[in-house]
């Protein structure tokens, strides 16, 4: 427990509380209100203490259980040790403007590309404002989003269509197109209620298993579409693996079985992964990225993303946010 004063230059701005370790089941309060819950000892994690804060002293507290529980790492049966508890590393106030890069990655997906994400986080009207330059295309980009910022969605498509016409060969084109596609049909060929598929995964060539994967009425279905080269796509390998080990025993039509598919073209890449990430259930990898049939039949567009059914094989929830597109779903599959 910490009292707080901020300083005189957090004033208008967000303030973050960043943990960089606390084991294990970390519950931070800021003024007596819960602001997160953390479930890892392993990871740092951070906090908005933004909404929660006063002027004047502000009291942080600190909430942090070691009991041993087999869906928090590093329990589960094994180790050999006796785990700690406490915070072990740094405590520290990270503050930020209303609106700011929040991360960039850089990746090369195959040999021929090179593609950056880049995470802001803010006020989404401040965000259609912002300026980005660099290149060319940075430039032309941003002045293309500036000069149609307060036109309705017919008059911003007509613009797009319009540009991608007069500029064919132009890189902001293709982001253009693939905005329109992305409107037009979103990230998948399946929308919500429609009956999956008939999908075959027959075996990688990468294991021992011989094994065939179809799927049939009677279970619901997890699909998980990743790659190694996407950082957000392993970000929820463990709520999956927790997954596991809630419906172990439930019957079959709340039984959710996880199958995953991975966009990966080195069979290195994609090996270690799984190991690394404890990638136990059902998954595949056919070398051949965007190209894998089965992206290719779902229309499959973006990573990661998951199709979530019941046990009719009813699509019941699909996205690419764990947190916000699938996790309410599945938690009602497990508790009718």
């Amino acid at each position: 427990r910490r009292t707080l004063r901020l300083p005189a230059e957090a004033k208008g701005k967000r303030v973050f509380l960043q943990f960089d370790g606390a084991a294990h089941i970390a519950r931070v309060y800021c003024n007596g209100s819960l602001c997160c819950e953390h479930r890892c000892g392993y990871t740092s994690f951070r906090t908005e203490l933004t909404g929660h804060l006063k002027e004047g002293a502000n009291v942080i507290a600190v909430r942090l259980d070691s009991t041993e529980n087999r869906e928090i790492p590093p329990f589960g049966f094994v180790i050999d040790y006796l785990t700690y508890s406490g915070l072990y590393r740094e405590a520290w106030l990270d503050i930020k403007e209303q609106s700011f890069i929040d991360d960039v990655f850089v990746y090369t997906p195959d040999l021929k590309t090179l593609r950056a994400e880049v995470k802001v986080e803010g006020d989404a009207n401040e965000l259609r404002a912002m300026r980005v330059s660099g290149t060319d295309d940075n430039e032309q980009y941003t002045e293309f989003r500036t000069a149609h910022l307060n036109v309705s969605e017919r008059e911003l498509k007509q613009a797009m269509e319009s540009f991608i016409k007069e500029n064919p060969e132009s890189n902001i084109s293709t982001l253009l197109q693939r905005q329109l596609t992305l409107q037009d049909i979103g990230y998948s060929r399946l929308k919500r209620g429609d009956k999956l598929p008939k999908i075959v995964l027959p075996p990688d060539g990468l294991t021992s298993t011989t094994d065939t994967l179809t799927f049939k009425a009677g279970q619901p279905v997890l699909l998980i579409f990743w790659a190694s080269w996407n950082r957000e796509s392993t970000g929820n390998f463990f709520d999956i693996l927790r997954l596991r080990h809630q419906v172990a025993n439930l019957p079959l039509e709340r039984k959710i079985r996880p199958v995953s598919i991975s966009l990966d073209l080195e069979p290195q890449d994609y090996t270690s992964t799984c190991r690394y990430d404890s990638v136990v259930w059902e998954s595949r990898c056919y070398r051949q990225s965007w190209s894998t049939p089965v992206v290719e039949q779902l229309g499959i567009r973006e990573l990661p993303y998951y199709i979530l059914t019941d046990d009719k094989q009813r699509v019941v929830a699909q996205g690419t946010d764990w947190k916000n597109h699938i996790q309410e779903a599945v938690f009602n599959i497990i508790h009718p």
